[in-house]
């Protein structure tokens, strides 16, 4: 009885995934078919102004995590 059920169970998940995947080839085509750009954009990089925002941020919060790693840092130890 168990084998049965274990295959039954496989059954219906092999079921849902092939159903899933077709509402999502659904959709993606439909969004495709109003004019929506899919996939990956071309955006090498960080935007412009976020490459700075974070180098200023890390800048604010050097103090803080001197201050909590201090403890924990073996003399001479390589800080990664």
């Amino acid at each position: 009885m168990g084998r049965f059920m274990l295959t039954t169970m496989a059954s219906v998940a092999d079921l849902e995934a092939g159903l899933i995947s077709e509402r999502t080839k659904a959709a993606l085509k439909a969004a495709k078919a109003r004019g929506m750009k899919l996939g990956h954009h071309g955006a090498e990089g960080p935007a412009p102004g976020f490459e700075a925002e974070t180098c200023q941020r890390a800048l604010s919060l050097e103090a803080v995590i001197t201050e909590v790693e201090g403890p924990w840092l073996v003399a001479g130890a390589d800080r990664r």
